[in-house]
């Protein structure tokens, strides 16, 4: 009778448990049928069947996707007839021919703004196929700069993704020059520049302030004075010159005049606009970046990208292409007895982005570029 008993209850038990599986089963089955992605997460995209398009961009019936907050199709389910965060910018045929502001890509369904959805396939406008957004990923960005928000920072929320991209139209062949792990590279070469200029903390916090801090960047700040004064007479007279070596988002943007004709802004005269505007920080560092500081050594572009090629003085003097040479030719070679942080961001960049670190990682024991040395590019 025991045995009996046990082993209805083991039976029972068995079933039980089969039927919560099977419930289970088909809660999961029945999951993805709503789970195509819609409204601004997708480009703009409606939802098939006349469905409610959530605020979080997901297709369906119920009060969280026609209720507050639903982008599109919800008076047809009793939701609100007007969609709460439907994107402001339209383009494309569904505008009139209008391109997006700010050099935002066109989705096929005509709103504005970046990633995939917008940018791929059946965009209408200003595309930019592969630039650094193919490289870089929102999600990505975010992984790589962490702590760029947080309370303690005073940057916080001025170091955004779309202010990345958007400056980087400016330069297009910025992270779409050469082999995938080429960009791949630049991108975190450029950020771990970037990072280690405004960083917080440890390699985490790079982007948590617009302007360097005296005492923990007193050794890059006399790098760039030397820097500075080498080049001081290209450089037209206006109240910026007290700004140069202070003002500095998110790099070594001691050159204001030549950055700002190149990027289209008054920098000699509205120097604050660098730490007003992200875009414009953005654009001053990636101009730095694309551009040879002098016509006898490379810009940081040229050496990620393999574009640059060491002549056998370059060898002599122990310049090699890799992430170290960058180093030098920001720092004017005074910061290459420290590195280890640059470094450190760098290699974590590149973990983040799945490529290899490359060779010659600091440029310990190399010659800075003197004005005398020509080098061979391809």
């Amino acid at each position: 009778m025991v045995v009996v008993s046990a082993s209805a209850a083991n039976l029972k038990a068995t079933v039980t448990a089969a039927l919560a599986l099977a419930v289970l089963a088909l809660a999961y089955a029945a999951a993805p049928a709503h789970a195509q992605r819609c409204g601004v997460q997708a480009g703009g995209a409606p939802c098939p069947d006349s469905l409610c398009c959530s605020k979080y961009g997901y297709c369906g019936r119920s009060c969280d996707h026609c209720g507050a907050g639903c982008q599109s199709q919800c008076a047809r389910h009793g939701g609100a007839a007007a969609p709460a965060t439907m994107p402001q910018h339209r383009c494309g045929a569904q505008a009139g021919g209008a391109a997006c502001p700010g050099g935002l890509c066109c989705s096929r369904y005509g709103y504005c703004g970046l990633g995939a959805d917008h940018c791929g396939a059946g965009c209408q406008g200003q595309c930019a196929a592969g630039g650094v957004a193919s490289v870089l990923t929102r999600e990505l960005f975010d992984r790589m700069l962490l702590h760029r928000d947080d309370a303690a920072c005073p940057a916080r929320g001025f170091y955004t993704y779309d202010a990345f991209v958007a400056a980087a139209r400016a330069f297009p062949a910025f992270a779409a020059t050469g082999a995938a792990a080429a960009r791949k590279r630049e991108v975190a070469a450029f950020l771990a520049h970037t990072s280690h200029e405004t960083s917080g903390g440890p390699y985490s916090w790079g982007y948590c302030y617009k302007e360097v801090k005296a005492r923990s960047h007193v050794g890059a700040l006399r790098a760039e004075r030397a820097v500075a004064l080498r080049i001081e007479q290209d450089v037209p007279c206006s109240r910026a010159h007290a700004d140069l070596l202070v003002r500095k988002p998110p790099s070594l943007n001691y050159n204001y005049g030549p950055a700002g004709e190149a990027i289209g802004a008054d920098l000699l005269s509205n120097p604050e606009l660098v730490t007003a505007d992200p875009v414009v920080a953005f654009k001053t560092a990636l101009w730095l970046w694309m551009t040879p500081r002098s016509p006898t050594q490379p810009s940081c572009h040229a050496v990620t990208t393999g574009q640059w090629v060491p002549a056998p003085a370059d060898r002599a003097a122990r310049r090699e292409p890799g992430f170290g040479l960058t180093t030098s030719i920001l720092t004017g070679g005074l910061s290459c007895g420290a590195t280890s942080g640059r470094v450190a961001f760098y290699k974590r960049y590149c973990d983040v982005l799945g490529v290899g670190y490359g060779p010659n990682l600091d440029c310990t024991g190399q010659a800075p570029f003197d004005g005398v040395i020509r080098s061979s590019a391809q």
